[in-house]
């Protein structure tokens, strides 16, 4: 089997903004080295992964080439620098060890790295220290930047803003009439009974825009909606405009949470959010019991106000409802 030379390159989003790493210009560069080198320029296999970071080796095209190393598809490897591959100390090590256990050449044209040599193993164990204390040094920067923007009210976190507001251009948010309106459409609708499911259909036909099951309950338990942040586990109270009622908000939730639980049987209350306290006029909960007949155990469906503790079996109800 005839051994090819693999060339890898990779760039995440920010890198390539800082630095000019890009992935045309890593190829190119690897290239050249290639052509000068006199290696078979005709099977140079390019392995690309963009928008990836260096922090663990889980990227697409770096699992294909650590296989093929394996496999003994690949006699060597060229890379532009090598915190390319990796940025962490300890990926580093397990890649130079996979190297030398499968007669793989590594070539980084930058580092000019050499794996034979007990020098070049040092300076390869160096340069990956500095890379990881280069990233170390980036992640802690940029969380303290975020944490400067949180202190400041500005929204810490980038790409668009939260459906329901608009980033200013001093890092704020101010709301989105249009998608609040959605949002507290769909609120009141989950109120009145209808399923998520239905509601999605709802927003679609009243607003036409069609949101997913999983965005319409993300949007409905967002917390942004009664304008509290979570940034870093805390809960930055009045941080953004709120949009939604405390109360409508908190009531959203005791419902989804409360169909959550009860799914299993939700399709057996005939009267699903239709009957309402005489007494106090709150919209009775759904509850069930189960009791033991002989051998038999039996569910038994009733509706329960949540402040009166009055309840009523949904077999009088069907009894007065039907008959």
């Amino acid at each position: 089997m005839k051994r090819i030379t693999a060339i890898y390159v990779r760039v995440s989003s920010r890198e390539q903004a800082l630095q000019g790493y890009s992935l045309d210009a890593q190829e190119l560069k690897c290239r050249q080295y290639a052509d000068l080198m006199g290696y078979d320029t005709e099977n140079l296999v390019l392995y690309k992964d963009d928008g990836f970071s260096a922090k663990s080796l889980n990227r697409p095209r770096m699992q294909d080439l650590i296989k093929g190393i394996k496999d003994g598809k690949i006699v060597r490897v060229i890379v532009y620098k090598l915190d390319r591959l990796t940025r962490s100390v300890t990926d580093v090590y397990q890649l130079m060890q996979m190297f030398m256990d499968f007669d793989c050449e590594l070539k980084a044209i930058v580092d000019s790295l050499d794996l034979t040599s007990a020098n070049g193993r040092m300076l390869v164990g160096m340069l990956s220290i500095i890379a990881q204390w280069e990233r170390e040094v980036i992640s802690e920067r940029t969380k303290d930047g975020l944490a400067e923007k949180v202190n400041q009210g500005k929204y810490p976190y980038g790409g668009r803003a939260p459906f329901g507001w608009d980033k200013q251009k001093d890092g704020k948010l101010c709301i989105n009439e249009e998608q609040a309106s959605i949002k507290n459409a769909a609120a009141d609708w989950i109120l009145e009974g209808y399923s998520l499911s239905r509601v999605c259909e709802l927003v679609q036909e009243h607003y036409g825009y069609k949101p997913t099951f999983d965005s319409l309950k993300r949007y409905m338990e967002d917390e942004k909606n009664i304008g509290i942040l979570v940034y870093n586990g805390e809960r930055k109270v009045d941080f953004v405009p709120a949009l939604m009622d405390d109360n409508k908000f908190q009531e959203v939730q005791y419902y989804l949470s409360f169909r959550a639980h009860h799914a299993p049987f939700k399709s057996r209350y005939i009267f699903h959010s239709l009957v309402y306290c005489t007494k106090c006029g709150s919209r009775l909960d759904q509850r069930s019991t189960v009791k033991k007949q002989g051998a038999e155990r039996k569910r038994y469906f009733y509706y329960s106000c949540p402040n009166c503790s009055k309840r009523i079996s949904q077999k009088i109800l069907i009894e007065q409802t039907f008959f």
